[in-house]
């Protein structure tokens, strides 16, 4: 078949479409699988015959071919990818209303330059999230209040820094200059006498630069069968901690010695400290909900979400589970309460994933494995190491198997259906 012109403007604009939208989602945060997904879906929503689509954090390559035998291939270079989860939201839902309507090319072109234009996030959200992130988290892994007040003014200054765009900032230079400054004023807050414990501050900021999610998403896409992305992600989130890591680590050498001694014991006691832990962990993941952008509608489920990840990893420890154990426990059980609330309420999964998975995220074994190598005492940062390995190994297992378990109850269901209707 002689493939016409207008044939083949069809089957550019049904791919720069899709593309716009793929391109979109993986700015904000989707995964690879669901923007190759989306990307196909939408294309044979309008009419291609096949469509092939292969997408890393940084590339999508995709071609169509039409029913004519017309044919298309573009490719789209992706920068300053962020967790924007409103904005995934916001896509997500047109790409599923393309599958079903199938508006005008100028319709959809006009949504998307709305989406881009609403980008924004109010700025005050972000701080608050940011102070609910690092003073939560500071009580969270047992610091007292006035640690918590310490960590949550260093998070209102990291907040107003990380805005701060400079052309000759690239993304690892800027990392190392945030845990710089992140270290200095853990150290300078509790030297000033704000806070009590230099560790529990800092454990408390460094949350908010810790890229232990994206090494469990990344370890995830592996097991999944995404090598290249896996691969791609677990480079990039190491270089991130590493880059972290060498940033409090100068300013713990550079005023760490001026610090008084952290106090010992628990600041609020055994049932303070449970009670203080689920209310910082709702805190916590309210807090990265928040500075994920996520929809303020949706931050109750994430609260709940982040609540019962924290219970279901303390109650498995209680239990006599490991550190890899209850890392697979509560990340699976984690999964699965994201993968319902998706369904429910007709959202992609990582807009729940991502701030119900923050409780876990182990963000003061990366801390005191940098510690302890500070002090010379290998044994104890290779034993932080080796918590730090277990749980990001344990996050991805049982991310991993709550999605071979959702994918094979929704088949059997949707199996159940066919049977019923076909019955009728």
């Amino acid at each position: 078949v002689t493939p016409s012109v207008n044939s083949d403007s069809r089957a550019d604009n049904i791919l720069r479409i899709a593309l716009d939208i793929g391109e979109g989602l993986l700015k904000s945060g989707a995964e690879v699988r669901r923007v190759e997904i989306t990307i196909e879906k939408i294309c044979k929503a309008y009419g291609a015959a096949h469509a092939e689509v292969f997408s890393i954090n940084c590339l999508i390559v995709a071609a169509i071919r039409m029913s004519d035998g017309s044919y298309s291939s573009q490719n789209r270079r992706i920068t300053n990818i962020s967790n924007h989860l409103l904005c995934l939201e916001r896509y997500n839902a047109l790409s599923r209303r393309i599958c079903v309507e199938t508006p005008d090319f100028d319709v959809v072109d006009a949504e998307i330059r709305e989406i881009k234009k609403k980008r924004k996030f109010p700025f005050w959200l972000t701080l608050i999230g940011h102070v609910f992130a690092a003073g939560g988290f500071a009580v969270f892994f047992g610091g007292s209040l006035r640690d918590f007040l310490a960590a949550a003014i260093i998070g209102l200054i990291v907040a107003c820094l990380d805005r701060v765009h400079n052309e000759y900032f690239n993304d690892i230079t800027k990392t190392l200059f945030l845990a710089f400054i992140g270290g200095v004023l853990s150290c300078g807050v509790v030297i000033i006498g704000i806070g009590e414990s230099m560790d529990m501050v800092a454990i408390g900021t460094i949350m908010l630069l810790i890229p232990g999610l994206s090494l469990g998403n990344a370890m995830r896409d592996l097991l999944g069968g995404d090598t290249l992305s896996g691969t791609l992600k677990v480079v990039q989130a190491c270089i991130t901690a590493v880059i972290i890591a060498i940033g409090y680590a100068i300013a713990i050498l550079m005023l760490g010695k001026y610090c008084p001694p952290s106090p010992t014991g628990l600041p609020f006691g055994e049932i303070g400290r449970i009670i203080a832990g689920l209310i910082s962990s709702i805190a916590g993941t309210v807090g990265f909900a928040l500075i994920f952008k996520l929809s303020p509608s949706r931050l109750p489920i994430a609260a709940i979400g982040g609540l019962f990840t924290y219970i279901a990893y303390e109650l498995s420890v209680y239990l006599g589970a490991n550190v890899l154990l209850a890392s697979f426990i509560a990340a699976l059980f984690m999964a699965i309460f994201s993968e319902v609330s998706a369904r429910v309420f007709r959202a992609p999964t990582v807009l729940f994933l991502f701030p119900c998975a923050i409780p876990i995220v182990p963000g003061s074994a990366l801390y005191y494995s940098m510690f302890h190598l500070l002090s010379m005492n290998f044994e104890g940062s290779l034993n932080s190491l080796k918590t730090t390995g277990q749980t990001v190994l344990g996050i991805a297992l049982g991310l991993s198997f709550a999605s071979v378990v959702v994918g094979m109850t929704l088949h059997a269901l949707d199996s159940l259906k066919k049977k019923k209707a076909n019955k009728k």
